[in-house]
């Protein structure tokens, strides 16, 4: 979602975009372009190995293309709004470093532990319903392909790494703003 990579040395790292970044990214919509495709014109699908219908059939196609549009336009969005990306990052280091001058100092600490209870919570819940999928299909004596898989999956992941960003975001902002009332009311009393 972000080609960005970390440069510079400790305390004075900056994102910059990677090209690397970019080609990765690249590859990635190359294989769910592929696998949509793929599964569009087989017309294969995660329902259709259990409801043979003309109904499931225009349901599976539509929510196909639903999903590839939603990548796609995550995809182009982030690529388009790298560069508010990247000053949004800049803007919270300054803000940390105008805040370590008056000695305030940034918990960054607590923000790691959230985010990694956030990653792990959605590793656990991504992974139950993943398998739990897959445990469906198995007692069902069904294999769907590979193509199948990731074209059904893939929206759920994108949305829920989405969710994340967002919510480590939020979280960032927060205890900026928090540290920012702290510093204003010391100033008013």
């Amino acid at each position: 979602i972000a080609p960005l990579k970390l440069t510079g040395t400790v305390g004075s790292g900056r994102l910059q975009i990677n090209l690397f970044g970019f080609i990765i990214l690249l590859l990635h919509m190359c294989l769910f372009a592929f696998c949509y495709v793929r599964t569009i014109t087989v017309h294969d699908s995660i329902v259709s190995y259990f409801f043979k219908t003309e109904i499931s059939a225009v349901g599976d196609t539509l929510q196909l293309c639903i999903g590839l549009i939603g990548i796609c336009t995550v995809f182009l969005y982030s690529f388009c709004k790298r560069e508010a990306f990247i000053l949004w990052f800049h803007l919270m280091a300054r803000i940390d470093e105008e805040l370590k001058q008056i000695g305030i100092e940034t918990d960054y600490k607590s923000t790691l532990k959230f985010i990694c209870l956030v990653l792990l919570v959605k590793f656990i819940f991504f992974n139950t319903y993943l398998i739990g999928s897959y445990a469906l299909f198995h007692m069902a004596n069904v294999h769907p392909n590979y193509s199948c898989w990731i074209s059904f999956f893939q929206p759920h992941l994108m949305i829920s790494i989405i969710v994340v960003l967002f919510l480590c975001f939020v979280k960032q902002m927060k205890h900026r703003f928090l540290l920012l009332n702290k510093v204003s009311d010391e100033c008013c009393h």
